[in-house]
């Protein structure tokens, strides 16, 4: 039976999320928290990860394509950073793995 790793986009929204899925099917999301955002702007300049704060997480593909819509693109603070995702970078970036 394959491993199957929980979705941890609720890290963006403040409410867990229910999926669950394969490595096959997530993403690594690099996102920016909002409270880190406006000094990022008055800077203009995003920096470099993970020295500026913002934060990996694996996401479900779908999950991902939700937050990144739901941005502006004007002023995007999520991006995909890998859609190949080893058990080595999702250990790295998982808060939680489901047996």
């Amino acid at each position: 039976m394959k491993k199957r790793w929980h979705c941890d986009c609720g890290r963006t929204t403040g409410e867990r999320c229910s999926m669950h899925g394969l490595l096959s099917e997530m993403v690594i999301l690099e996102w920016m928290p909002e409270s880190l955002r406006e000094s990022h702007r008055a800077a203009r300049n995003s920096g470099t990860y993970p020295a500026n704060g913002a934060e990996r997480l694996l996401v479900d593909y779908a999950c991902a394509i939700r937050i990144c819509d739901a941005e502006d693109e004007e002023d995007c603070w999520a991006w995909v950073h890998s859609d190949k995702v080893t058990v080595t970078m999702a250990r790295r970036y998982a808060m939680e793995e489901d047996l």
